[in-house]
């Protein structure tokens, strides 16, 4: 007997031994009337549990395409939620961190970022700066 590989292949073997149990002569289909029963009975329920697992599959596929579809409804209510709170409280208000948007923050002149690296070089063990002025 071959090894059934697939769900399809044992269906269509334990078909094909029903069809065989047809062709028999009354006498023999009598013999094997018990048998035939059994694996007419199991084929039945095997292919209502395929038929089941398809349905299964269609709706687990229908509930994806909801699921990612909402999914993207979110992700535009929360852009648009953003929006409206840097809107309402203004793009500097330091409230916008609660709604994940960065607040607008003014830039650091040039003098405070040179300031800022003299700082740096200027800590222990740095070499030191030549420039007497204070850092502020």
């Amino acid at each position: 007997m071959p090894k059934t590989n697939s769900q399809a292949d044992l269906i269509r073997r334990a078909e094909s031994l029903l069809d065989a149990v047809e062709r028999c002569t009354p006498e023999e289909k009598q013999s094997l009337d018990r048998d035939r029963q059994v694996l007419a009975e199991a084929l039945g329920e095997l292919k209502g549990f395929k038929a089941r697992q398809e349905e299964l599959s269609a709706l687990k596929q229908e509930a994806t395409q909801k699921f990612l579809a909402t999914a993207e409804r979110v992700k535009d209510g929360g852009l648009s939620l953003r929006a409206a709170a840097k809107w309402i409280l203004g793009p500097r208000n330091a409230r916008l961190a609660h709604f994940d948007v960065a607040p607008v923050r003014a830039r650091r002149s040039v003098n405070v970022k040179k300031r800022i690296e003299k700082a740096v070089g200027a800590r222990p063990g740095a070499a030191a700066s030549t420039d007497p002025q204070p850092v502020v």
